[in-house]
């Protein structure tokens, strides 16, 4: 399931959990007609409308980013990503396939507040991940006696 499609799926969920289509337009303060075209497939959601749509319904940013854990492991599609960022992501899942793990919802909405993040913020955390990354494999490796 591809970022938009996650989207569309929870707001679906949101809007059978509120009691339908003109409750989940009512509480987000949007048009009946506008939720009904995005929950159609219609319209898709941009960044700016989810947003926008997580706030007015007093969710966590990110939230309508994330695949329900009854639906499966919790995935990106990296082709949404720049290639600095999917060469960060690749990274960091390396790293954690090494040991064992796969991403979880937290480590996926870390990536999705860092794609929102402006070009000097996103340099000051490349920055401070690779300083941290460099350190983390300085202390791993055994010093030559």
């Amino acid at each position: 399931m591809n970022l938009p499609e996650v989207r569309r799926h929870n707001l679906q969920r949101i809007a059978e959990e509120l009691g339908g289509q003109a409750r989940l337009a009512e509480k987000s303060k949007k048009s009946g007609p506008y939720v009904s075209q995005v929950l159609n497939g219609v319209k898709s959601l941009g960044e700016a409308a989810t947003r926008q749509f997580e706030r007015s319904l007093g969710m966590p940013l990110g939230a309508l980013d994330e695949v329900s854990r009854s639906e499966g492991p919790a995935s990106l599609d990296l082709s949404l990503l720049s290639g600095t960022e999917r060469l960060l992501v690749q990274q960091v899942a390396a790293a954690l396939v090494q040991n064992g793990r796969r991403l979880t919802e937290t480590e996926l909405r870390l990536v999705a507040a860092y794609r929102q993040s402006s070009k000097q913020s996103k340099a000051v955390i490349l920055a401070v991940a690779e300083a941290q990354a460099s350190s983390t494999l300085a202390n791993n490796t055994p010093s030559a006696a």
